[in-house]
């Protein structure tokens, strides 16, 4: 039997087997393989990529412009860290609507991920092709009381051009029907899954030093200058302690200087980007794991700590507070608070016991609440049908 076409329209996606851009959407369409041939469209970057099956990436101006998609934030952080690039929008519509028409043709179904691709390739649907679609809100591009008038205006039409739409936490579910009570029968909160290495990662040893590991982009908004200051406070009082920080991004040169400061170049490592099929192996090698991010959809990487069996301490958002009960699956500190920080820290360095049980604890969650992308790609599925 044939399986049905599906068009996946993503503004984020893998450019190669050792970038996390989108890593979690390659890996719903490699779980949605089951039901669908999957077919994906992605803007292209600013440098050379190598073909893949299935995946389609349009162009949009020279090679040198093409900076508005791929890179860590997305679009929004882009146009942030460079306001020229609000010129080559225009031509990035434009572009991204002909791909649509163009590849749309082809399929029976279709996802877009984020508002963007919502509103351009929903509309495309909506007005030529009428196929089942579904758009998927990330974070970023949900609507909250603090939403701009153009990500409100983004939302909303993505809402109306689609079928359904798809929110990764609670909060951005809720946050979403608030803001348009009208589309509320089109919200559903689905979450995005645990690949199996993370599952596989041995239970935690505990040996000496204990081994801090933060994995996240490094911009401002990830807070990772406050993860420093809180480690060169417990260093300071003695712990026997080690910090790795995996990722890249424009923080990176700020932070290592940072670093050096405090006099803690042999205590802390930055490991730059790693290939997605090494952060399980990462996340074995470190005790506990920390984020001190300012906002967050559903962040993937604290499902992927957690199921690995690794204690998080994580800063208190609602995005974080959804996944961990403080003192129980893990701990929860006040946003950009460095000195509660350091004293959670400095209790995982002096209590053993309490940092297997909580780690455990933090693996028996995500277990019971049966998050594997098998499970998240049905849902999907049944979505579609």
């Amino acid at each position: 039997m044939v399986k049905p076409s599906l068009l996946v329209v993503t503004t984020s996606f893998p450019s190669s087997a050792n970038t996390t851009a989108g890593i979690f959407v390659k890996r719903l369409n490699d779980s949605l393989g089951k039901y669908y041939q999957v077919e994906v469209l992605s803007p292209a970057g600013c440098s050379p990529e190598a073909d893949e099956p299935g995946l389609t990436r349009f162009r949009y101006g020279p090679m040198a412009w093409q900076s508005l998609a791929q890179k860590p934030g997305g679009i929004p952080v882009a146009l942030k860290h460079n306001p020229l690039l609000f010129l080559v929008v225009p031509f990035f519509l434009l572009c991204f609507f002909v791909a649509v028409v163009r590849r749309l043709r082809f399929a029976n179904r279709l996802i877009c991920h984020w508002s963007l691709s919502g509103f351009v390739a929903g509309f495309v649907n909506k007005a030529i092709y009428k196929k089942p679609s579904i758009v998927v809100f990330h974070g970023s591009d949900a609507v909250s009381s603090e939403s701009g008038i153009v990500s409100r205006a983004f939302a909303r039409w993505a809402l109306q051009f689609n079928d359904h739409a798809v929110t990764v936490s609670q909060s951005m579910y809720n946050d979403m029907k608030e803001a348009f009570p009208q589309y509320a029968d089109k919200i559903r909160f689905v979450s995005n899954g645990v690949s199996e290495p993370f599952w596989e990662v041995k239970d935690l040893e505990i040996t000496r030093p204990i081994r801090f590991i933060s994995i996240c982009n490094l911009n401002p908004q990830k807070g990772v200058e406050n993860i420093i200051t809180a480690f060169a406070k417990i260093t300071g009082m003695g712990a026997d302690a080690h910090l790795t920080i995996v990722g890249d991004g424009p923080e990176f040169g700020n932070l290592q200087s940072k670093v050096a400061a405090y006099g803690l170049s042999d205590k802390v490592v930055f490991s730059g980007n790693l290939a997605p099929e090494q952060i399980p192996s990462a996340l074995a090698l470190a005790h506990c794991f920390i984020s001190s991010s300012h906002k967050e959809g559903r962040p993937s990487v604290v499902l992927e700590a957690m199921a690995a069996g690794r204690c998080v301490i994580l800063s208190d958002i609602p995005a974080h507070k959804e996944l961990v009960e403080n003192d129980v699956n893990g701990r929860l500190f006040p946003l950009g608070d460095s000195e509660n920080l350091a004293v959670l820290m400095k209790e995982v360095c002096d209590h053993p016991k309490m940092l297997r049980c909580m780690a455990q604890k933090a693996r028996d969650s995500i277990v019971n609440a049966g998050l594997t992308w098998g499970k998240t790609a049905e849902i999907y599925e049944e979505l579609l049908k």
